[in-house]
């Protein structure tokens, strides 16, 4: 992604300079070279501040990852870069969706879907449908998520993008759980994780164990779900993504808590408070609290 937002900014600010379209320096030489070198300067100031933004973003810290992608998409506007624009907008609905303002996450993705069309950008379309389809999950418009989703996966599969295939299919598997089709998510869930491992995709590869791991939970499966997020959380572990490292702690406890396995619960869940209240996600810790005081109650 950031080789690609590299060129597609230098490029589309290159094409559209000799267009003369070029708004920010209207009625200047459009093939002038210090005007061609300040566009590629501000490029790559964008691709610094978008990988500023990601390793915020994967690290939770979502307010500060926002303010990174703010200006990613300044810079993108500033130099006419729309592919830039349009991957800004999407990073800036992932954190909105993070942070659960929702509304605020399907604004910014419909900006940046219509700018892909615009652009006949297939993959960054097929991208923002599958990101759109997990809002409306979270706001629980299933048929709305199952529609969108889909719609993404359609693309991916005649792009023959694989990765993106299986990160779709993880999500389905997951409207599917959250439905309690449990088989059908366990199907999904299953298909996904075969490509994680065909295409050696170890942080997918734990998110999907992850999701395999609540919905045997769900079905009350504990063994096999024990073992599934054991297996995830020692990639997480491996790989140091640590709030999925907390998320999967907390699985694990609620797994041992349904046991009866008390103390491994509450040793598992503190692991995964420590992690939280580190990366400044109080919502998440506070839940867990919660379920630590009701494990701790005789």
């Amino acid at each position: 992604m950031f080789r690609s937002l590299r060129t597609a900014s230098l490029l589309t600010g290159i094409v559209l300079l000799g267009q003369g379209t070029f708004s920010p320096w209207v009625g200047a030489n459009p093939l002038d070279p210090s005007i061609v070198q300040n566009a590629e300067e501000r490029a790559n100031q964008a691709v610094q501040v978008y990988e500023e933004g990601f390793d915020l973003y994967r690290q939770g810290r979502f307010e500060e990852a926002l303010d990174k992608f703010q200006e990613v998409l300044n810079i993108s506007q500033e130099i006419g870069d729309r592919v830039g624009e349009t991957i800004a907008l999407t990073r800036i609905g992932r954190v909105y969706d993070n942070l659960r303002r929702y509304s605020e996450a399907l604004d910014a993705y419909d900006r940046a879907l219509k700018i892909a069309r615009d652009l006949k950008e297939r993959q960054q379309e097929a991208i923002v449908l599958d990101y759109i389809g997990l809002v409306y999950q979270e706001q629980g418009d299933i048929e709305a998520a199952r529609e969108s989703h889909e719609e993404s996966l359609a693309i991916f599969r005649e792009l023959g993008v694989r990765r993106s295939e299986g990160i779709v299919l993880g999500n389905l598997g997951r409207l599917y759980r959250n439905s309690e089709d449990y088989d059908k998510a366990l199907e999904m869930y299953r298909s996904a994780l075969e490509i994680a491992i065909e295409i050696e995709d170890r942080q997918q590869e734990a998110i999907l164990l992850d999701y395999l791991g609540v919905t045997y939970t769900q079905l009350e499966q504990y063994d096999q779900a024990l073992e599934v997020l054991q297996s995830a959380l020692e990639i997480f572990e491996e790989l140091g993504i640590e709030r999925s490292e907390a998320i999967t702690r907390s699985n694990l406890g609620t797994v041992y808590g349904n046991l009866g396995r008390e103390e491994e619960a509450i040793a598992s869940l503190k692991s995964a408070l420590a992690i939280f209240q580190r990366l400044g996600d109080t919502q998440a810790a506070g839940a867990i609290e919660k379920q630590i005081e009701r494990m701790a109650q005789p």
